[in-house]
């Protein structure tokens, strides 16, 4: 299935490059990110059938938020799981208040999801902070792991420590070059040659090109 979803986006990518490669899009000005191409594609050149960019939307919708809910869910259940389940203070709690602790749960995840949202013109393109992210949470993961087979006087409190920095240094590595204005990755050669550009005359202009035309007319 992966296989299939990587051939799909290779080839709307390459279909992309082919109808914006005389006029690219992004040097003439008409986006001013390259997250843009995908939806400035679907309005420019299937924008006159009808229904499919209602169509688009919903999918790209249904399929953001089918993975943040699960995503938050899971991030919710997880840091119970971990860290409030055998605490003292939930341990009056009733099976609703505990469901309701970890929606809350949920609720603030969301609230910082949402946060971070603000952030993202800042770090480059989707696939950039998709692969920033991964990068940064993979590291110190792994390092746990390792750590927990081949450590064992290793301690619940040293892996806590460890992943903490770990994931700090390693974030701030991969979305440092981005705040730091760092150079944009490189792009194929594209060109505007065959961009349409509206030129404005003054009337002046207009009326005396007008006259030469009959001018040139009468001879």
């Amino acid at each position: 299935m992966m296989f299939i979803m990587t051939t799909l986006a290779v080839l709307a990518g390459l279909a992309i490059f082919a109808t914006y490669s005389s006029c690219d899009p992004l040097r003439a000005g008409v986006t001013s990110r390259r997250d843009e191409l995908v939806p400035h594609f679907v309005a420019d050149q299937l924008g006159h059938v009808p229904g499919l960019g209602g169509l688009f939307i919903a999918c790209v919708l249904s399929g953001a938020l089918s993975t943040i809910s699960s995503s938050l869910n899971s991030l919710a259940a997880v840091t119970w799981e971990d860290f409030f389940r055998d605490s003292a203070c939930i341990v009056g709690l009733s099976e609703r208040g505990r469901r309701w602790a970890v929606r809350a749960i949920a609720l603030v995840y969301g609230i910082a999801s949402m946060l971070m949202a603000f952030l993202a013109k800042n770090m480059g393109g989707v696939l950039q902070i998709a692969i920033g992210v991964y990068g940064g949470c993979t590291g110190p993961v792994l390092a746990i792991f390792i750590l927990a087979l081949f450590v064992p006087f290793s301690n619940p409190k040293g892996l806590t420590v460890g992943l903490l920095v770990g994931l700090a240094l390693a974030l701030s590595a991969s979305f440092g070059a981005s705040f730091g204005g760092a150079a944009p990755p490189a792009m194929l050669p594209t060109e505007v040659d065959g961009c349409g550009f509206n030129v404005t005359v003054p009337e002046s202009a207009n009326v005396a090109a007008s006259a030469a035309e009959k001018s040139v007319a009468d001879l």
